[in-house]
């Protein structure tokens, strides 16, 4: 078998394996959301945050069992497909969170422009890092695949891989998004405690604790993707340096 199909076998799996785990809950999600009404922000985001993962799988896997002769020509669209997901899946956790907070401190309107106000300074933030001449000018160093290849060279990993100085750039939004995970966290650890109550834990309080949980390891993962977009090769196995350049490549798990 070749790297090749062994890819190719990875990324089915990992489908396979994503689209069982959807069909284990779609009864009670037809139950639940599609046999009301459909007009409505709830409606909304529980079908973005639960499909456009499902399906933003969907070109990766289509992009594999092409042609090898196709793989040079649409390499760039697949990456543009790839980082357009992830940012929309940020924007709607985003969302999501703010609500969810909002709501469990009883409509407080402060609570609601605080995090408002957060997630327009990360979205600021990260435009300025992500348009700026130094993030722009080293685009030519990040890893493209070889045209005329027989395989899919790195055009997967091309999607979240970078040169040194875009690491930087990239890390200056993540840490954004930290900032905003962080605050989050905070909110309903602070409700939790507000809400403990002596014997028989009640559903708020499962709530509140497993949402605490869940927060907590959002921040650890945006924490393991600054770490690993900033620190050296030598120091972390997430970087591979390019034949005939200065800067090393690093790559960039996406948080869904």
């Amino acid at each position: 078998m070749s790297g090749r199909d062994v890819g190719r076998s990875f990324i089915a799996a990992v489908f396979t394996f994503l689209l069982y785990d959807y069909t284990l809950t779609i009864g009670r999600e037809i139950d639940l959301f599609w046999k009301r009404s459909w007009r409505s922000w709830t409606f909304f985001l529980f079908i973005a945050n639960r499909y456009i993962t499902l399906f933003g799988h969907v070109p990766s896997l289509v992009y594999l069992f092409w042609s090898p002769q196709s793989y040079f020509s649409r390499c760039t669209t697949l990456c543009n497909i790839i980082q357009a997901e992830i940012f929309v899946i940020q924007i709607v956790g985003g969302v999501i969170m703010t609500i969810r907070v909002y709501a469990l401190h009883r409509n407080s309107r402060r609570v609601l422009i605080f995090l408002v106000t957060l997630i327009l300074a990360a979205g600021v933030i990260g435009c300025w890092s992500l348009f700026s001449p130094q993030f722009n000018s080293s685009a030519s160093k990040a890893p493209v695949p070889l045209q005329n290849s027989t395989a899919n060279v790195d055009c997967l990993a091309r999607a979240f891989s970078f040169s040194s100085d875009q690491a930087r750039s990239v890390a200056i939004t993540w840490t954004g998004q930290l900032v905003f995970d962080i605050a989050v966290f905070l909110l309903t650890l602070v409700q939790t405690l507000r809400n403990q109550r002596p014997g028989r834990r009640s559903i708020i309080d499962v709530i509140l604790f497993d949402g605490c949980l869940y927060f907590a390891v959002v921040c650890c993962g945006v924490i393991a993707n600054i770490i690993a977009l900033l620190v050296s090769f030598s120091d972390i196995l997430t970087s591979s340096i390019q034949p005939g350049s200065d800067s090393a490549t690093f790559y960039q798990w996406p948080l869904g």
